[in-house]
């Protein structure tokens, strides 16, 4: 069975591991609303089982701030991906704290 980083994280989380707080945004209101629980600065990725090097497609944003560039991050990384990977299936976008 193969599981996605959020996943993960929330597995990790539970008997008390360290790991940062991740949430799984499938609309751009749910990566805002995720980051301001979180805290700013944050960071987006894509959760896809069909891309392994996220970073190489555009689908990872570090260090936002604002739910302005939350929400605009969201919006170009999603564009991103899918101009690199038009057929992967995309699960949404992790959110967590810039570690």
């Amino acid at each position: 069975m193969r599981i996605d980083e959020v996943a993960a994280k929330h597995f990790l989380r539970a008997p008390g591991l360290a790991a940062t707080e991740t949430f799984l945004a499938t609309s751009c209101r749910q990566a805002v609303e995720s980051s301001s629980r979180i805290g700013y600065p944050v960071v987006l990725q894509v959760v896809s089982p069909d891309i392994t090097h996220k970073s190489d497609c555009g689908g990872v944003k570090l260090n936002l701030k604002t739910s302005e560039e939350v929400g605009d991050a969201y919006d170009d990384l999603l564009l991103s991906v899918s101009k690199a990977h038009p057929d992967a299936r995309i699960a949404g976008l992790s959110v967590q704290a810039l570690a």
